[in-house]
């Protein structure tokens, strides 16, 4: 009796250690994906904050413009603008001004 007890005893054992295993593996491979989705979101958060922190006013815009892009642009008029549309074969040029 005591022989059975023993050997149930030790079957028992292990497997409940495989089960334990097999589940603390699962729960660290979740775990590991869910630390490894807060890295990508957090490092997009970061890129985000700081186009925000950079690009949130006009004023920063054209301190930026002013600083990296010295003479490459140019202000363009509104009224300068045209459009180009084809009507029977030809190109039509309208002012975009709506006055007009």
């Amino acid at each position: 009796m005591k022989f059975f007890f023993l050997i149930s005893s030790i079957l028992f054992l292990i497997l409940s250690t495989a089960l334990i295993k097999n589940s603390s593996k699962k729960l660290e491979n979740q775990i590991y994906d869910v630390r490894e989705n807060l890295s990508i979101l957090s490092e997009k958060y970061d890129y985000i904050f700081l186009e925000n922190n950079y690009l949130s006013s006009p004023q920063k815009l054209i301190e930026h413009k002013n600083s990296i892009f010295e003479d490459e642009y140019v202000p363009l008029n509104i009224l300068n603008v045209k459009i180009l549309k084809e009507h029977d074969g030809l190109i039509v040029i309208k002012n975009l001004n709506k006055n007009e």
